[in-house]
């Protein structure tokens, strides 16, 4: 049987596996709930050097694209497409 998904999973077996077991699915425990901020944080497309400048230069990066990426990994927000079998 052939399963919807939503499509940018598709890449490799880790990321169908993150979309299938966990992104947009409900969190409560408070270390998993940590680890995935740091996880989307460091996700959020900024090269390590990069990143490592700006916090010398005093920036925090939590901004909106961290948080709503945070709030889709931990299940506030669930973003599967309506066709998707894992919505």
């Amino acid at each position: 049987m052939s399963l919807n998904r939503c499509g940018w999973e598709s890449s490799s077996e880790k990321m169908t596996a993150y979309h299938d077991k966990r992104w947009c699915k409900p969190e409560h425990d408070d270390r998993e709930l940590f680890a995935m901020l740091i996880l989307e944080g460091a996700q959020a497309g900024l090269s390590e050097q990069v990143s490592k400048d700006l916090k010398r230069r005093g920036f925090n990066f939590v901004g909106p694209t961290i948080i709503y990426s945070y709030l889709q990994g931990i299940g506030i927000y669930n973003d599967h497409l309506e066709s998707c079998d894992f919505r």
